[in-house]
């Protein structure tokens, strides 16, 4: 389902995220181009001002080497698994299985980001905490535009149109009873786009409430590098037990569609999933050993 990539607060993901969906053929660049390109998304949502541009360009560029030398080579990896797992059949546990591996990665770049996350916010003033409220709307506009349709079928179809396009990144063109299959996995999911947004607007206003205590508060960065983690590690997985156990059901949910897919893909289609992992495995591998921007 659809997630907000575009959000500043999932700066900490954009190196994985890229990694994960860029092509063969730019994914060194793409990668290397990474740090620009969320320095970039953050001064926009935040509206940074001379030094605290400088902040917060050392913060991502600090990030972004620790995840070339950390967790780089773990995405190799278990790509490379990945390409003789694709040969047949998957089981939906060990489609959970490699989601927990993924979720592993987000936890211990979260834990990461939080220091220093925290040297840019606590010199936020509350025009620039107000300039990113209204940023976060912003986007919440452009996520209602794509994803809540007052039409319910128009709403299933877009969902099932994004599902479709994110396969198509691994196993190229999908067929006419592949795109049924999709729209009808789609349907059965237990959540749906306006699920989606009120997780991502409930950890966007946790996010404000925070960025105002801390500056309240006079926070220093070491003050607010836990409450920063503890927010991050709740954007990956709720601490409230409801709302935890919806995403647990979501993320089984999500499971079960993907092997269900991947089972239903031609000989072909996995030739090109194995080829697509093969070379980001290997580009990855790369990026792992250079020195970055």
């Amino acid at each position: 389902m659809p997630h907000a990539r575009s959000r500043w607060l999932m700066w900490l993901a954009a190196g994985l995220l890229i990694a994960l969906v860029s092509a063969c053929s730019v994914l060194r660049l793409a990668y290397d181009q990474a740090p620009t390109l969320v320095s970039w998304r953050i001064n926009k949502a935040l509206d940074l001002q001379g030094a605290q541009r400088d902040t917060s360009r050392a913060a991502v560029r600090e990030f972004f080497a620790w995840q070339r030398k950390a967790q780089l080579p773990q995405i190799a990896a278990f790509m490379e698994r990945a390409q003789h797992e694709a040969v047949g059949d998957i089981s939906p546990q060990l489609a959970c299985e490699r989601r927990l591996e993924i979720e592993g990665w987000l936890r211990a770049s979260a834990d990461r980001a939080a220091p220093l996350m925290a040297r840019v916010v606590v010199g936020l003033t509350p025009k620039q905490i107000e300039h990113l409220e209204k940023h976060f709307k912003e986007k919440d506009e452009d996520f209602a535009d794509d994803f809540l349709d007052k039409d319910a079928d128009d709403r299933q179809e877009a969902a099932a149109e994004y599902v479709e396009k994110w396969l198509e990144r691994f196993y190229g063109r999908l067929d006419k009873d592949q795109r049924r299959q999709v729209a009808s996995e789609v349907e059965r999911l237990p959540f749906d786009a306006a699920a989606v947004n009120q997780q991502r607007q409930r950890v966007q206003n946790n996010l404000i409430v925070l960025l105002r205590k801390l500056h309240d508060q006079k926070a220093t960065a070491e003050q607010a590098q836990g409450p920063i983690r503890a927010l991050l590690l709740d954007a990956i997985l709720p601490n409230d037990p409801r709302q935890k156990a919806d995403m647990l059901r979501w993320a089984s949910a999500g499971c079960q569609m993907m092997a269900s897919v991947h089972n239903h893909t031609s000989p072909e289609q996995r030739r090109t999933v194995i080829d697509r992992l093969k070379g980001w495995s290997a580009d990855l591998t790369v990026l792992s050993k250079g020195a970055g921007s």
